[in-house]
């Protein structure tokens, strides 16, 4: 995560710097996995898939209550 992040807390790893394809690769391939918090999750900045963009013919692994979300209403909403 320190790619997208920045950072990654308690990390023993070196982190050598990633080109823009390879970050866009990274981001891509995140978005294919179901997000920790599901529909609960407010974290703008999460890289982590919130729906399935996959046809339901294909095995998937989101749950079924992350399939034909609509997205078309989505806002990003300030909490106060």
């Amino acid at each position: 995560m320190f790619h997208l992040y920045g950072s990654c807390a308690g990390c023993n790893y070196l982190h050598e710097p990633l080109s823009p394809a390879e970050k866009l690769v990274l981001r891509h391939r995140l978005r294919g996995e179901k997000c920790h918090d599901r529909g609960r999750c407010r974290d703008a900045k999460c890289f982590y898939g919130h729906h399935c963009a996959c046809p339901m013919s294909k095995k998937c692994h989101f749950p079924a209550n992350m399939h034909n979300v609509n997205v078309s209403t989505w806002r990003e909403v300030v909490a106060t």
